[in-house]
């Protein structure tokens, strides 16, 4: 069981999707701010509401899919208002943004945005177990999480501006999805002790980042 949940709704119709797409700098800013995360978790040096996490055996670096890519692309092209179904092992983080003025130009911006807001959930509701219960997932950690997520290998990303009957402006719709999926109920975001001491088979430690490549 892996629930995911929304930032915030939006109330809107007949919303058509105008192809856009993070810039390759933008999937390397993506890509960063996922592995950085990962690296502080895995070094023992992240720090989420005054409490330092201990280090990582197990966390893995993760790169950029195109197939994953491919499928957020797709998945956001519909100007979606939840999470999409049938999804096998496929994690899904969703971000929403309303510009009254339909001033966004630049969906870089919606990245770097998305991206942040989802680690910064640590920050904000605070981590106190490694073990995902629903009770922990329910503070709202869950985009986070899935970012943190030790076994998740891969990520991809799409946007797509959204137009039409919006009521509050310019709908915009950012979409990443992981392989394997995260946010597991029961399970544990990663398995605690010194760093990189349990690579998967057939990885090795970077060591200046501590994670699994």
């Amino acid at each position: 069981m892996h629930p995911h949940f929304r930032l915030f709704s939006v109330l809107a119709t007949a919303l058509v999707g105008l192809r856009c797409e993070f810039s390759d700098t933008g999937k390397q800013y993506l890509l960063t701010r996922h592995n950085e995360l990962r690296s502080l978790i895995a070094l023992g040096k992240y720090v989420a509401s005054n409490t330092t996490k201990e280090s990582a055996t197990n966390m893995m670096k993760i790169i950029w899919d195109e197939d994953l890519e491919s499928s957020a692309q797709n998945y956001s092209s519909g100007c979606p208002s939840g999470h999409s179904t049938n999804r096998k092992d496929i994690g899904e983080n969703m971000y929403w943004w309303i510009s009254p003025a339909d001033t966004e130009t630049n969906m870089d911006v919606l990245g770097n945005r998305s991206s942040n807001l989802w680690q910064s959930e640590f920050q904000s509701f605070g981590w106190t177990e490694n073990r995902l219960t629903q009770e922990t997932f329910e503070t709202g950690i869950g985009h986070a999480s899935q970012m943190a997520w030790a076994n998740t290998q891969k990520v991809g990303c799409g946007v797509t501006k959204c137009t039409g009957d919006s009521i509050s402006g310019t709908e915009y719709v950012v979409v990443c999805q992981y392989s394997p999926a995260g946010n597991y109920i029961g399970s544990n975001i990663y398995k605690a002790g010194k760093t990189c001491s349990e690579c998967p088979d057939g990885t090795s430690c970077e060591s200046d980042t501590g994670l699994c490549v």
